[in-house]
């Protein structure tokens, strides 16, 4: 028999303890490999569902809150509006109706609101005039207005954002308390938006209880007229303002197209509502109509 077909046969070799440690590895790792993608496509669908969550429904609060804004202006419209009078030294013909910050639910919510009287602004066919009015104008307004449309019966002033210097809508102001009183305090850019100088809307009249004092002082001049010291001794003293009469001297043909007023029938409302990181802004005219106040236009400024 040959010697090499005598030999046992050999048993096959069983693996060491580390050799199955690393094959079990390498085989987690293979299945980690292919689960890895499906995780992170997983987690991504997850986090994108739950971010789109969270904007949906800060959207849907910001909805709620300009919803909830239409009481507060009807609410200031028929109890403040008419008897509003401010102080000779503002700036601008404005004033604050809401500035609400609160928290609900865990969501951070703002909501604040800012009435801008149209008769105290220049009343836009006026301002496009050869009238002193025009002159109390910054010149970047009345560039914009003279390139501006011109037709239509209530321009918005979306019409104006691509003219001027400046945005079209008045920006928000910061709100400071003084002595227990809310303070607009504005941005250097208020200046140069056509908004905050020109009324789009209501009839041609200057309201002497609003109106920045160098707007009533061209007004008066334009008149013919005196008695500034007078509406800024009122406004000084939050009193009533008299309305001087207009100068019989001038013939109705050359009246110059506008009255002076003490109260205002139109206002419009730059409203701000926040809920998180979703914020909305919005320009709204109100006006009086058959004794009734009513919404005239309403624009969006911005959403987020």
């Amino acid at each position: 028999m040959n010697a090499r077909e005598a030999e046992p046969a050999r048993r096959p070799r069983k693996p060491q303890r580390s050799e199955r440690r690393g094959a079990a590895l390498l085989f987690a790792l293979a299945v980690l490999a292919l689960l890895m993608p499906l995780c992170l496509g997983l987690s991504k669908t997850i986090t994108t569902s739950a971010l789109s969550h969270h904007v949906d429904q800060g959207v849907r609060l910001v909805d709620d809150l300009l919803a909830a804004s239409e009481g507060a202006i009807e609410e200031w419209l028929v109890h403040e509006a008419r008897s509003l009078v401010l102080p000779p030294n503002n700036l601008y013909p404005a004033a604050l109706v809401l500035a609400d910050h609160f928290e609900s639910d865990g969501v951070d919510r703002e909501l604040t609101i800012i009435a801008w009287d149209q008769h105290g602004l220049v009343p836009l066919a006026i301002a496009r005039g050869a009238s002193p009015l025009r002159l109390a104008l910054p010149r970047g307004v009345a560039s914009a207005i003279d390139h501006g449309p011109s037709g239509g019966e209530h321009p918005g002033l979306d019409w104006y954002l691509e003219n001027g210097d400046g945005e079209a809508f008045p920006p928000m102001p910061r709100i400071e308390s003084s002595t227990g009183e809310a303070v607009l305090r504005w941005p250097q850019s208020t200046g140069s938006s056509v908004g905050a100088w020109i009324a789009t809307h209501g009839s041609a009249a200057i309201n002497v209880s609003t109106a920045p004092i160098a707007i009533v002082d061209a007004a008066l001049r334009e008149l013919g007229r005196g008695g500034i010291d007078l509406i800024v001794a009122a406004r000084e003293k939050g009193e009533s303002v008299p309305v001087p009469a207009l100068d019989g001297s001038h013939r109705r043909d050359e009246r110059p197209g506008f009255d002076l007023v003490s109260s205002s029938d139109c206002f419009a409302f730059r409203i701000e509502a926040r809920a998180g990181r979703a914020k909305r802004s919005i320009w709204a005219i109100y006006d009086m109509h058959e004794g009734k106040w009513r919404l005239a236009q309403r624009l969006l400024i911005q959403g987020e």
